[in-house]
């Protein structure tokens, strides 16, 4: 996709309200630009996928530019549709050897490319990696495979655990659910057993049995063993003093980050896993953070258990700050409402005598604290007006701060008059590609620009927008914010200017 095309809808915003039109709808749409075109030197370039890459599915998608538009190009000998620019976007069976052979040809000039995965599907699909376990938990091992086989582990302590089949459907997800993808059917091998010792990477072996014919394969997976009452213990550690961990409910990419763990937030580590750890927050709730953003304390550390004293609301200009008395830095997660929030604190029980915060302050209507069970402590924060957003973190005493801010007052006739608004350009370096190497930093950015002349023209009167990308630390949560702008942000790669 081009920059042309990408910045098309911003393009759009920055016009001016139509006026009513009787035409027909169809003769109203505006097509998208055209693709440039380019008339370069004949020349493979194979963005995705990348060389060794592990398929999982029977098809992927195969991108990237022969250099000119003026070509035509063959893979693994289906003609693929060749874009003005170069570029070539298809839609390709993975082959069973995981070879893509690739032929682009302008008149008598030819080039050839070839590209190599590894397809994981049918008995290769096997799970890998280093996993640790609770001693005594049961352990869920789960392998794709043909339909139709007798199959079992081998463990290297003697013991065969059966792995009964069963039919598993992989359905499309994020984008690709707007899309006509239909579920997809495949066979998968479950068995469980108890963990009771450790399994080196290749000791234990996958037996399948299929039309009187019997194959091992080795699993290329370690497992180890936490033994019971040694849970160890480690301390949440942000890319700065004032970052943020994530926490996710599942291991590995996909999950949603439903939890943010500021620097110094003590967790309970129960299992690993694919580089994260589990962290147990209460009996039956544990999550996964980067195993890459926790210090592990010695063996032997004590647990994160804790108590939650005074509560205190104290308005501090733009914002009312919810003061928590913790005696240790405990896992927490903040929920935003309506008119509310509420405050879970993993870990705590009530040391709650007071609460403490000014009638006179318009903000707060209500402030209530439960213990729902021993180890889940919460604090309902009612407010009088709808929330505008929060920024928790822990004090220099180790006491729990959440942050509140108050609606800002808009005028209606002029409703950015006095703002500074911050245009956050995404997240590079990390992102998606395109087939012309064209980064999501890159388009961000450059969409970043024409939004922040579509906010300028809103504006009628403004300050020149930096267009050099101003680049702060990633403070998540726990937000820096440049002098003097009231706001609280989440920056990346942002540009500033100010109205009025």
């Amino acid at each position: 996709m081009t920059r042309a095309a990408l910045l098309f809808v911003l393009l759009v915003a920055c016009v001016p309200a139509p006026r009513p039109m009787t035409e027909p709808a169809a003769r109203r749409r505006t097509p998208l630009p055209p693709i440039p075109v380019q008339a370069g030197p004949l020349a493979i370039d194979l963005v995705y996928p990348s060389e060794g890459w592990v398929v999982g599915t029977d098809s992927t998608f195969v991108f990237g530019s022969v250099g000119t538009g003026d070509a035509t190009l063959q893979i693994n000998n289906a003609p693929v549709d060749v874009a003005p620019n170069g570029a070539f976007l298809a839609y390709l069976p993975v082959p069973r050897d995981g070879r893509y052979e690739l032929i682009a040809a302008r008149g008598a000039e030819s080039r050839r490319a070839l590209r190599t995965v590894r397809p994981t599907m049918g008995d290769e699909a096997l799970p890998r990696g280093s996993f640790t376990r609770m001693a005594g938990e049961t352990f869920e091992l789960r392998v794709r495979g043909a339909p139709g086989a007798g199959t079992r582990l081998l463990l290297p302590d003697g013991n065969v655990v059966p792995l009964l089949e069963q039919q598993s459907t992989e359905r499309a997800e994020g984008f690709l659910q707007d899309l006509t993808v239909p579920p997809r059917p495949f066979a998968e091998y479950v068995g469980s057993w108890i963990v009771r010792s450790p399994v080196a990477e290749g000791q234990a072996r996958l037996e399948w049995v299929r039309g009187g014919q019997t194959t091992r394969t080795s699993l290329p997976i370690s497992l180890a063993e936490i033994p019971e009452g040694q849970i160890r213990v480690g301390v949440a550690q942000g890319s700065a003093p004032s970052g943020t961990i994530i926490g996710q409910a599942m291991p590995g990419p996909g999950s949603p980050y439903h939890w943010f763990f500021p620097t110094g937030t003590r967790l309970a580590i129960t299992g690993e896993q694919s580089g994260m750890l589990r962290v147990r927050l209460t009996r039956d709730l544990s999550v996964w953070v980067n195993a890459a953003d926790v210090r592990m304390l010695e063996e032997g550390a004590p647990l994160p258990r804790g108590g939650v004293g005074a509560i205190r609301a104290v308005p501090a200009g733009a914002h009312v700050e919810l003061r928590l008395a913790m005696t240790e830095r405990l896992p927490f997660r903040v929920d935003g409402a309506e008119r509310g929030l509420t405050v879970t604190v993993y870990g705590a029980r009530s040391r709650t005598n007071w609460v403490h915060h000014s009638t006179r302050d318009p903000l707060i209507g209500r402030i209530e604290w439960e213990q729902p069970r021993d180890d889940e402590y919460r604090v309902q924060v009612e407010l009088t007006e709808p929330l505008w957003g929060w920024e928790p973190f822990w004090d220099a005493a180790g006491n729990l701060v959440i942050r509140v801010r108050r609606p800002p007052r808009i005028d209606a006739r002029d409703p950015l008059r006095g703002l500074r608004i911050a245009v956050d350009a995404g997240h590079p370096p990390g992102g998606a590609i395109g087939p012309t190497r064209l980064t999501e930093a890159e388009a961000n950015l450059a969409i970043s620009k024409r939004l922040v002349a579509c906010c300028a023209l809103a504006a009628r009167r403004c300050w020149k927008p930096a267009l050099t990308p101003l680049r702060w630390p990633w403070a998540s949560a726990r937000c820096g914010r440049p002098a003097g702008v009231p706001t609280c942000w989440f920056p990346s790669t942002t540009t500033l200017f100010r109205t009025g």
